[in-house]
């Protein structure tokens, strides 16, 4: 029943913040992009960030140290989740082409993401009932405490650097404004949580006020936005109006066609077509219409798309099992036969506790021990899936100077991204317990259990949930067949040697921290208990967690030569592979 309620909350919180968003001109199918991307990086990069930042807890006389700690977490926390975001705005052809709404928008998705990971482990096992709100929309809390909303943390800097860009000439400020918008939704983030709520709850960072003035500041920047129109530019009130009527008459397909054609018309608004347009594929000028208008959506029978449902499972098989699969892990976690499923050579001991090590999948490779993974047959499958979608995922936008395809590609190619280096951890770390984050604050609210998931569980469906949202992606894979033979394989050669640089730059740094781990807490530990007291441990934790950050950036750049050379090797014109002259497949 939970799960039911958060499944209606979410799609009510959607549609509420879409609709506040009234100038965005991307599509669903964009959005679902960064809405992927959030449930699938957010729980690994909060669990790794707090795995180094604060892996013991800090106790600090001070109680602003608190507030300092939350503030490092989530910043880092927020720039992983901006990261397909950021990646758009580095394209000037993209970058005005898109609204301040479709920016906030964007990043609202990839937060929400993680939000909704977050509330679907807690809804799972709660303990105490949570209440979800309508407005502002998105928002976890209880009778006396709200949950820090990272969908609003994370739109609020896209927001003032999409607004930065827009109105500042010099861009050099554009970085000073992503970080104050980092540090303003930090400080909300503190507020928000039990460390550092004696010190910021009481002011007007706690409770929903915050996330009222984001919203504020989201209609704000559109109102100016919309006043800076060039005069003599086509309204598009008349679009949003026609849109509406169709939509309160219940003709659904008149909706869309209008609503396509409203934001057809805001696009124009923001880039006026021009010939010189270059791709957002490859950079390089094109003559082809900077904005194509929409197609016309004919309007299809129930018969009909009950008959394109089916014709869709029968194209996706895989992806029809992987669903019910996931929905199973979240429905039915007690049914014995699915508790076979993740067994991974461990038996319960008495009371049911699954701590009780029988043997480890171990590989030796120059007789070192690689892993010693929780990982079971189930998960070894889910991790060939997603190695499998990745390699052969689109390697360039469908389209050429199609916004929206290069958003969504921006959103596919980030998603695949995540479910791959959850996959390395997987394999070469093995203990994804210790660094995918299934509790978090809204798990706490809720006073969710996890105590019954043995540890293979938690991996098993952490895959589970990533080969999911992969399936984002299948629609551009099977366009992207359409492309010349010699840019698919160019993109799967690129793809397959990222991949092996990955698993092997991780094992490197794995084998390199993990012995000068073990010589810091044995050679150093008493001093660090004298010189940080009780934090002792916590300390040397950061020590190491700014040591393998050095170590990984030395060892993958090294690889990255070497991958760089292969690339051009594969090459037939010593360029490297979805070289910036390629063509993308015309979907």
């Amino acid at each position: 029943m939970a799960i039911s309620i958060l499944a209606l909350h979410a799609l009510l919180s959607l549609v509420i913040i879409r609709a506040l968003c009234f100038r965005a001109t991307l599509g669903w199918r964009a959005l679902a992009a960064f809405l992927a991307y959030g449930f699938v990086a957010g729980p690994i990069a909060a669990g790794s960030i707090e795995h180094f930042v604060s892996p013991y807890g800090w106790n600090f006389t001070s109680q602003w140290a608190p507030t300092l700690v939350a503030l490092v977490t989530s910043g880092a926390l927020m720039l992983a989740l901006l990261l397909p975001v950021l990646s758009l705005l580095r394209h000037q052809a993209i970058r005005s082409s898109l609204s301040a709404a479709d920016i906030f928008l964007a990043a609202f998705l990839a937060g929400y993401g993680f939000d909704l990971q977050q509330s679907l482990f807690a809804s799972m096992n709660p303990g105490s009932p949570l209440t979800f709100s309508m407005l502002p929309p998105g928002l976890v809390e209880t009778t006396s405490a709200t949950a820090a909303c990272f969908a609003y943390l994370c739109a609020f800097p896209a927001l003032v650097l999409s607004a930065g860009r827009r109105w500042l000439p010099d861009r050099k400020f554009n970085p000073l404004l992503l970080a104050l918008g980092i540090v303003i939704s930090g400080a909300v983030y503190a507020a928000d949580t039990m460390a550092a709520g004696n010190q910021l709850g009481g002011t007007l960072l706690g409770g929903e006020w915050p996330y009222w003035a984001m919203i504020a500041a989201l209609l704000a920047a559109q109102a100016l936005e919309a006043r800076a129109v060039p005069q003599g530019t086509p309204g598009a009130m008349g679009e949003w109006r026609a849109a509406m009527a169709a939509l309160f008459s219940g003709d659904w397909s008149g909706s869309r066609a209008a609503a396509g054609r409203y934001r057809h018309a805001l696009r124009r608004q923001l880039a006026p077509p021009s010939s010189n347009s270059p791709n957002p594929a490859t950079g390089q000028p094109s003559t082809a219409p900077a904005v194509p208008a929409p197609a016309g959506v004919s309007k299809a029978q129930p018969a009909a798309r009950v008959s394109a449902l089916m014709a869709w499972v029968r194209a996706h098989r895989l992806q029809a099992a992987l669903v019910f699969f996931a929905a199973a892990l979240v429905f039915m976690p007690g049914l014995p036969w699915l508790e076979q499923l993740f067994w991974t050579g461990q038996v319960p001991a008495q009371g049911g506790n699954y701590a009780v090590p029988v043997v480890h999948w171990v590989v030796q490779w120059l007789h070192m021990p690689l892993t010693e993974s929780q990982l079971s047959t189930v998960s070894l499958a889910l991790l060939a899936i997603v190695l499998w979608r990745y390699i052969t995922a689109a390697g360039a936008p469908l389209r050429r100077n199609d916004v929206d395809l290069a958003a969504r590609y921006a959103g596919e190619r980030g998603t695949l991204m995540a479910a791959m280096i959850l996959s390395v951890l997987a394999i070469v770390y093995g203990h994804l317990e210790q660094l995918y984050r299934a509790g978090g604050q809204i798990a706490w609210l809720a006073g969710a259990r996890f105590s019954n998931l043995p540890p293979s569980g938690l991996p098993t469906e952490a895959l589970a949930f990533a080969a999911v949202a992969t399936g984002i992606a299948l629609q551009a894979a099977d366009r992207w067949r359409r492309a010349p033979l010699e840019l698919r394989r160019r993109s799967a050669i690129t793809r397959a040697l990222h991949f092996c640089a990955l698993l092997l730059g991780a094992w490197a740094v794995f084998a390199v921290v993990g012995p000068v781990e073990s010589a810091l807490h044995g050679c150093c530990g008493a001093s660090l208990f004298r010189w940080f007291g009780g934090n002792g441990n916590s300390a040397g934790d950061v020590l190491i967690g700014l040591f393998t950050v050095a170590v990984a950036y030395g060892i993958f750049r090294g690889i990255r030569s070497g991958v760089a050379h292969l690339l051009a090797y594969f090459s037939t014109d010593g360029r490297p592979a979805l070289a910036p002259r390629a063509r993308a497949a015309n979907g």
